[in-house]
Formats: structure tokens, sequence, C-alpha cells
């Protein structure tokens, strides 16, 4: 199957997963036994895929710290469609997830990153600095 096929069907399969996840979640008595059930099941489904992929070699506490912000944020998930409308809480919490790795990103380097300029660059270095 070709990339220019592939990536939509996932695309597909990845939104109407969320959708089944959301509304077992929304229709729910214990949402965070139906988080844990739901990932769990996640979890069980995905070990055969270790047998066909490498271990991550020496990224080992950069998986775990993942996983443990990861975790933080399935808790603050449940717990705001415990105290909130679902609606309104799923897309706030889903809005910034995104905002949080450029942060953290800043943390990660013992320098900032150099600015590139091409050696056609029309800027001069006392201009452009």
């Amino acid at each position: 199957m070709s990339p220019a096929t592939l990536a939509p069907l996932l695309m597909i399969a990845s939104g109407s997963i969320h959708a089944v996840v959301n509304a077992i979640l929304k229709g729910g008595k214990d949402r965070a036994a139906g988080r844990a059930m739901i990932d769990g099941s996640s979890a069980v489904l995905m070990l055969p895929a270790l047998l066909f992929v490498p271990l991550p070699g020496e990224g080992w506490s950069w998986l775990a710290a993942s996983a443990a912000l990861h975790g933080l944020y399935l808790y603050a998930l449940v717990r705001a469609f415990d105290v909130s409308d679902f609606s309104a809480a799923y897309p706030i919490l889903r809005g910034t997830a995104p905002l949080v790795p450029p942060p953290s990103r800043s943390g990660c380097s013992a320098s900032p990153p150099a600015r590139r300029r091409s050696p056609a660059s029309p800027c001069s270095a006392s201009r452009c600095s």
C-alpha cells in the first residue's frame, strides 16, 4: 500500500478510535476505571509490536518521562470530565497538550540553537544579529 493511501486511512482510523474512546468515557459511570481499561487493553494489543521494533537503547529515561507526563495528562483529562461538561473540557485539554513540548524543550539543550544563514543571504552580520 502506498504512503499516499495509507496516511488518510490511518487518520480516519485514529479519528474513529478517538470517537469510540470518548463515547465510552462520556457514557461511563467511573471514568477513571474506563480510562484504565481502555489504556490497559491498548497496551495488551500493542505488545506483539515489540517483537518487530528495536528497543530504545539509551532513550529509557525519555520514555519514562514521556509516560509520566502522559499519565498526568490522562489524570487531568479524567478529572476534568468529572467536574465539567465533556464537550467543554475535551477541546481545552486536547488543545493545550501540544503547548507543553516547546517550553520543556528549552531545558534539553546546553546552548541555544544557532541561527542559520545561507552564504547568499543579503543580510550582513551587523544588521541581522
